[in-house]
């Protein structure tokens, strides 16, 4: 990674998308028990499956630009891309078969991610301006979207969760496309910060957080426990505020900071469903 090494196993897990195929399915779970749905394992697996495969196929299409942005990640794709890519397709065809036969609407939403990537790799959406960056956060929400149309969920509360999430993938999406500003320049692939600059893409994030602090009230008022999504606000807040050149910052930054903000927000949960057992207290009836 940039700007010096991280751990190796860190490093293995960024560069090969298995960190980044676990955020989703973070997302994924932090919607069970917010909606307080029955967990079934098949729609987290669907999630990081279709993740991996997805981020596997992406490296495939980015060899060019990674190798200007991210060589270690281009040495990795280089070695073992292939077999990377096998193992995310069967367990993802062995998901969508499983969820075929459980609900088609569900199965719906588990190829949708797959349709938007091969629009965003194949037929290069992602060189619009701001087309890469709703395509991934269309496709990204589906993790939060599966268990809202397997269990046929279309609350107000539940949408709203959605649409938190979708905000927050948004905003993940331009701040992360900060550090590929070079490659992206190169091969006339137009993102906000390649556009109107640094600070202009740092003002348009506050933007959309400011449009997630809003729904927060919305959300605790139909759930108290939304109110820990406070802490995840802040802490895409900061990394916002120190975003920059990867030359300057810590070579996990980018990798690990603001790619796992959402395996940040499952552990919060996680630790919040612990300390409820904890305590004895009756816990959501989505995590027995």
């Amino acid at each position: 990674m940039e700007g010096g090494s991280i751990n190796p196993v860190l490093e293995f897990l960024v560069t090969s998308s298995l960190f980044t195929a676990l955020c989703p399915s973070s997302v994924c779970l932090v919607t069970f028990y917010l909606t307080g749905h029955p967990f079934l394992f098949v729609l987290p697996l669907t999630v990081f499956s279709a993740t991996l495969l997805i981020y596997t196929m992406n490296r495939f299409t980015d060899r060019n630009e990674d190798l200007i942005n991210n060589p270690q990640r281009f040495r990795y794709i280089d070695r073992y891309g292939r077999m990377t890519l096998v193992v995310a397709a069967t367990l993802y065809l062995l998901s969508l078969g499983w969820l075929l036969r459980l609900d088609l609407s569900t199965f719906i939403v588990a190829v949708l991610p797959v349709v938007i990537a091969v629009l965003y790799s194949v037929f290069r959406l992602k060189r619009m301006f701001l087309a890469k960056n709703i395509s991934v956060s269309s496709g990204a929400v589906c993790s939060s979207l599966i268990v809202l149309f397997y269990f046929h969920d279309f609350s107000p509360f539940s949408l709203e969760l959605s649409l938190f999430f979708f905000v927050s993938f948004l905003i993940n999406t331009i701040v992360f496309d900060i550090k590929d500003i070079a490659g992206d320049a190169r091969y006339h692939i137009c993102t906000l910060p390649s556009v109107c600059g640094l600070q202009k893409t740092k003002i348009a994030c506050s933007a959309l957080l400011l449009v997630n602090l809003l729904l927060i009230p919305v959300l605790a008022s139909s759930n108290p426990d939304a109110l820990l999504l406070l802490s995840f606000i802040f802490y895409i807040g900061l990394y916002i505020a120190f975003a920059g050149d990867p030359r300057h910052l810590p070579p996990w930054f980018y990798g690990i900071v603001v790619d796992g903000e959402f395996l940040f927000l499952g552990v919060w949960y996680a630790l919040l469903i612990a300390m409820v057992h904890a305590a004895g207290a009756v816990p959501s009836p989505g995590f027995p």
